[in-house]
Formats: C-alpha cells, sequence, structure tokens
C-alpha cells in the first residue's frame, strides 16, 4: 500500500512538474505574441498609394548583400517605408505559411545574396537573422494570414537560405528555365 502510494506520489510530481513547464512555455508564447501585436499595431500600413509600393516592387529583389543592408536600415529608421513594405509583402501570399513565406523570399533576395547567406552568419556569411525589421515584417505578415512556430519560420528560412547556391548555379546554366516564383 505505501508502494503505490509512493508511485502515486511520483506520478502526481511528474504531472505538476511537466504542467509547471507548460505554463512556463505558455507565458512565454503568449509574451512574444504581444510583442508581435504590439509590432504590427505600432506600424500598421495607412494605405500607401499603389505606386510607392511598385516602385518598391521594381527594386525587389535585392541583389547585394550592400543593398539587403541598406534597405534594413530604410526600414528600420522610416516608418511609412515599413508600412510600404508590410502592405507589398502581404500582397503576395500562398496555399501555405512555407509557401507564403518562400514565395515572400525570393521576391525580397536574389539567389546570389541567399547564397552569400546563412541564418547565423557562419563561415563568413551574411547574418540573416539579424535583418530584425525585414524579418518582423514577414513574419508579422504570416502570422496574421497563417498559423506559423518561430521554429517552422526559423528551419524553413534557414533551408531556403542554405538552398541559395544551387538555385543560383541552376539559373546560371539556364535562366529561361528558372522560374523566380516558382517553388
Amino acid at each position: 500500500m505505501i508502494e503505490m502510494s509512493n508511485k502515486m506520489e511520483e506520478n502526481f510530481q511528474r504531472v505538476y512538474t511537466a504542467l509547471a513547464n507548460v505554463s512556463v512555455r505558455i507565458q512565454d508564447l503568449e509574451a512574444r505574441l504581444k510583442e508581435v501585436e504590439k509590432q504590427i499595431n505600432q506600424h500598421k500600413p495607412e494605405a500607401p498609394a499603389d505606386l510607392d509600393i511598385l516602385n518598391m516592387q521594381q527594386s525587389l529583389p535585392l541583389k547585394s548583400i550592400d543593398e539587403v543592408t541598406a534597405f534594413e536600415n530604410r526600414l528600420s529608421q522610416n516608418a511609412d517605408e515599413y508600412n510600404k513594405f508590410m502592405l507589398c509583402i502581404s500582397r503576395i501570399g500562398g496555399r501555405s505559411a512555407k509557401e507564403n513565406l518562400i514565395r515572400i523570399y525570393r521576391t525580397i533576395f536574389s539567389n546570389e545574396v541567399a547564397k552569400q547567406s546563412s541564418w547565423k552568419g557562419l563561415r563568413n556569411h551574411f547574418k540573416i537573422n539579424s535583418l530584425n525589421s525585414i524579418l518582423m515584417a514577414i513574419q508579422a505578415t504570416i502570422l496574421v494570414q497563417h498559423q506559423f512556430t518561430n521554429k517552422e519560420f526559423e528551419d524553413i528560412t534557414k533551408e531556403w537560405f542554405r538552398q541559395g547556391g544551387q538555385r543560383l548555379n541552376r539559373q546560371q546554366k539556364d535562366p529561361e528555365e528558372m522560374n523566380p516564383q516558382a517553388i
């Protein structure tokens, strides 16, 4: 009887510990969600002129790391530019979160930039996860349209930039065959 009581207490402790971990994780997710909502509300587009959006779309994809850095600086310093960017990428769409994200990356970054970049900047590559304004806008856009975890966002981003060299090689071999909007 005492042995059964001890087992029940051990099981109760495991359940209690698991519940405490889940509670902490939920609080963390709620804090992140509030931060994203705050960013979305702070940078809501005020229906900028379609001409401005068209001009922004024509300047994409970014073809060099210098262009990426300059674009990031422009977005972080100018709320109007950030709003235009949010509207521009929110119009790209896709059937799933992954397809939407890949289509956004294909619109924003050239394969040359993707080849020179990685998530953490390893092996002297450009560090993509340091692009706060660009990534925040992309993540906020996808969260509004799809259910998406930070891990999924990070994994798809890492994979897309990792394959940049392969896409660039295919594009250089047969530029006619490469469709920039294809997955």
